[in-house]
């Protein structure tokens, strides 16, 4: 019994140290002559109650989709019983 009290605890304290990274970078993104996008990149990061984990990066987003030009950036998220999903999602070609 004490074991599994012992476990909370530490899964709980645990839980409330949460890593995300977010790209503080800013992007120019021309409206000139925009062709249709072709590639699509996703970054996420999980997390239940305390905090996310992962990297939401749009550089991490781009690699994904091996994007050389981007033409747009959306965020995405998503909750289910405290656990949650939070996405970069980059278009281009």
């Amino acid at each position: 019994m004490i074991k599994k009290i012992i476990t909370i605890a530490c899964l709980i304290g645990l839980s409330s140290c949460y890593s995300i990274k977010q790209s503080a970078t800013q992007h120019h993104i021309s409206t000139e002559k925009l062709t249709e996008s072709t590639k699509t990149g996703k970054a996420c990061a999980y997390g239940f109650v305390f905090g996310p984990f992962g990297d939401l990066t749009i550089e991490t987003a781009r690699k994904d989709g091996k994007i050389t030009q981007i033409n747009s950036v959306e965020n995405s998220h998503s909750t289910l019983l405290g656990f949650y999903k939070i996405c970069t999602i980059v278009v281009g070609n």
